[in-house]
C-alpha cells in the first residue's frame, strides 16, 4: 500500500511538502537586515506574508531580498521610563504599565530597566529574570525626580546599552516626550544612531495631569508629537497612554507587534559607509509596513 501511495503521488506530482516556499540562504557579511512590523486597515497585525510580499528600495533602487524570516523572534529591550516631576501624577499607571510588558516577554527574551529625570540609570547587564526585573523597576520608581529632564540623553544611552546585544533591539520609553536640558545629544542624533544600529524606539506616550484654570480641576496634556516621529523613523510604534488605556491588551498587542516582526535582508548597491535612504513595501494592497526609514551600509 506504501508503494502504491508513493507512486501515484509522483505520477500525478502530488507531494507532501511544506506549503511555504525554501527559505532564503542565510545573510552574508555585507548583507543590511532590516525588521518590519506589519499591519492592515484597521490596526491589526499580518503575520502570513512571505518573501514575495516585500520589496525593498535603497535609495530609490529596488533591491533583491538576500534572506527572509518570519517566525516568532526573541527581543532584547530597555523599558526606559520617565521620573520626571512632569509625571508624578500618573506614575502608578506608568509602573503597572511596566509590568504588564515584563508579563509579556517570554523566556528567551532579555531586558533592562532604566529611568531618567535630571540623571539616566539603566541596569547594567540585561535579564530574563523577572523577580531581577521586577526589583529593578521598583528601584526606578523610588528615585525622586528633579528638573531638567534628559529625554534624549536617556535614549541615547539605552541605544548604547542593548545596541551590542543579538537580534531584535528595541528601547521601549514611557514619556511625555518633553526634553528641557540634555547635554550630550539631540532628537536628530538620536534619530540617526538608532536608524545606524539599528534598535528600534516603542514610544508610550503619557499623558500628564496638570492643574486647569480652577486648580480643583486637573486638565490632560497630551504628549510630544515628537515621540510618535522617533517611533516612524526608527521603525517602532507608538501608543498613547491615558487613564482609560486598557492595559492588558495594549500591551498585549505591544508584544505580540515586538516578536512577531519579518527579517528581511538585501545586500546594498552602494557599501559606502554612509546613510541610505531606506523603503519597504508591502505587494498586497491595503496593508502597511513599519520599518527604519534609513541605514548605514557597510563600508
Amino acid at each position: 500500500m506504501r508503494t502504491l501511495v508513493v507512486a501515484v503521488a509522483l505520477a500525478t506530482g502530488v507531494v507532501a511538502q511544506d506549503a511555504q516556499p525554501a527559505p532564503i540562504a542565510a545573510p552574508s557579511r555585507g548583507d543590511v537586515q532590516v525588521y518590519a512590523t506589519v499591519v492592515d486597515a484597521s490596526g491589526a497585525l499580518v503575520a502570513d506574508l512571505d518573501r514575495q510580499d516585500f520589496e525593498i528600495y535603497d535609495e530609490g533602487r529596488r533591491r533583491p531580498l538576500t534572506s527572509f524570516r518570519s517566525s516568532t523572534q526573541p527581543i532584547n529591550v530597555v523599558i526606559l521610563i520617565d521620573a520626571s516631576a512632569s509625571l508624578e501624577l500618573v506614575q502608578e499607571q506608568i509602573k503597572i504599565s511596566a509590568e504588564r510588558v515584563m508579563e509579556r516577554l517570554g523566556p528567551d527574551d532579555r531586558a533592562r530597566i532604566g529611568s531618567f529625570s535630571n540623571e539616566v540609570v539603566i541596569t547594567p547587564e540585561a535579564t530574563s529574570d523577572r523577580v531581577a526585573l521586577a526589583r529593578a523597576l521598583n528601584g526606578s520608581m523610588s528615585r525622586r525626580a528633579r528638573a531638567p529632564t534628559l529625554l534624549w540623553d536617556a535614549i541615547d544611552l539605552a541605544i548604547a546599552a542593548v545596541a551590542s546585544e543579538s537580534g531584535r533591539r528595541v528601547v521601549l520609553v514611557f514619556t511625555d516626550g518633553d526634553d528641557t536640558g540634555s547635554r550630550s545629544t539631540n532628537f536628530n542624533r538620536v534619530v540617526e544612531r538608532a536608524q545606524a544600529d539599528d534598535v528600534m524606539i516603542y514610544g508610550i506616550g503619557v499623558t500628564r495631569l496638570v492643574p486647569g484654570t480652577n486648580p480643583l480641576r486637573m486638565v490632560s496634556v497630551t504628549p510630544n508629537a515628537r515621540l510618535r516621529r522617533f517611533a516612524d523613523e526608527t521603525g517602532g510604534g507608538y501608543v498613547e497612554l491615558t487613564l482609560k488605556t486598557d492595559l492588558g491588551a495594549t500591551f498585549a498587542r505591544v508584544a505580540d507587534e515586538l516578536h512577531r516582526q519579518y527579517l528581511l535582508g538585501f545586500t546594498p548597491d552602494r557599501p559606502d559607509g554612509a546613510m541610505h535612504e531606506l523603503r519597504v513595501t508591502p505587494m498586497r494592497p491595503g496593508l502597511h509596513v513599519r520599518a527604519r526609514l534609513r541605514y548605514r551600509a557597510p563600508s
